[in-house]
């Protein structure tokens, strides 16, 4: 594809993916970066648009902010792989990749915003914000937000450096020098095949994206924060009221009772012959233990270890540190 054809999209992509103006890094033949002065002028993003070089950019400003977060879940360890062993490999990280999204989307993140990126080696997940929100604000609602989705150990996130320039993040588009493919911004998801798809790069994901306010960012940071230790135990409709059941949250086996519309979360061993109350009778706010008969108040459970219970949209969560 010819420059005037790229050159239409160089003051999207550097407004989305906004980096220092005063360094950027090149790939070396051996796969590591350099250091070069100035920031991604519009050469250097026709160099990395016709693959004559790859560039990236360093995600933090002189005031400690960034403009975007990237979640990188890619295979690792990062090695040269088969083609069947990376397709078995990435259908796992849609799955992941799909955890992670659900669990944006409940923090009040929605669809439009999150931008999907086909490195060729897994996937990247990208939330642009419409002004500078500070580094540690942005690591500490990745970290949150990836434990929510249970990808704490699982996938790595950009900002995680907040000193000097921050972290390097490779721009995309590129070609992926473990696989010599290109990589794409991805339509959607459901329909997406990282078998067989079209390397020309489509800059209609990255026109269509919806920025976060910063307004919105911070509900969600507090939000993330709000929930942290609760776990999603049910769904709402799971349960009718006078109906309980028993779940688990952790190593914790918890007795999640609906009385007239209201849940109770209670430990689920009777405190006094370790029965299990869930397999016992309910009537009204009362669970009868199945073993000797003793009958405890679900609402105010006295003898019972009560646990926090949270409603998110469909979700029931309980706090079970």
């Amino acid at each position: 594809m010819r420059h005037f054809q790229w050159e239409d999209y160089y003051d999207l992509f550097v407004k989305r993916y906004r980096g220092r103006s005063d360094v950027v890094a090149v790939q070396q033949k051996d796969g590591s970066f350099v250091q070069r002065h100035g920031g991604l002028t519009l050469d250097r993003f026709l160099e990395h648009m016709d693959m004559t070089n790859t560039y990236g950019i360093y995600q933090m400003d002189d005031e400690a902010c960034v403009r975007f977060i990237l979640f990188d879940m890619d295979v690792f360890p990062r090695r040269k792989r088969s083609g069947p062993e990376l397709l078995a490999e990435l259908s796992k990280k849609t799955g992941e990749v799909l955890m992670l999204r659900d669990t944006l989307k409940d923090l009040d993140i929605h669809e439009d915003q999150i931008l999907v990126e086909f490195p060729t080696v897994g996937y990247h997940l990208v939330l642009f914000f419409e002004g500078p929100v500070p580094a540690q604000e942005a690591k500490a609602f990745a970290q949150l937000a990836l434990a929510r989705a249970g990808l704490k150990y699982v996938a790595p996130f950009y900002p995680i450096t907040t000193v000097e320039y921050g972290d390097m993040v490779r721009l995309p588009l590129r070609v992926n020098n473990l696989t010599g493919k290109r990589s794409v911004f991805v339509d959607n998801l459901a329909t997406f095949d990282p078998a067989h798809y079209d390397p020309t790069p489509d800059f209609t994901p990255l026109e269509r994206i919806r920025p976060i306010s910063l307004v919105q960012f911070q509900g969600a940071l507090e939000h993330v924060v709000a929930i942290k230790g609760f776990v999603k135990v049910a769904e709402v409709g799971e349960l009718k009221p006078g109906e309980m059941k028993l779940v688990e949250a952790g190593d914790k086996r918890i007795l999640l009772v609906n009385v007239r519309g209201e849940y109770h979360a209670v430990e689920e061993v009777c405190p006094h012959a370790e029965g299990p109350l869930s397999e016992g009778m309910l009537e009204g706010e009362e669970v009868e233990c199945p073993w000797h008969g003793r009958r405890f108040n679900v609402t105010t459970a006295e003898a019972l270890k009560r646990y926090p219970v949270r409603v998110e949209r469909e979700n029931i969560l309980v706090g079970a540190p």
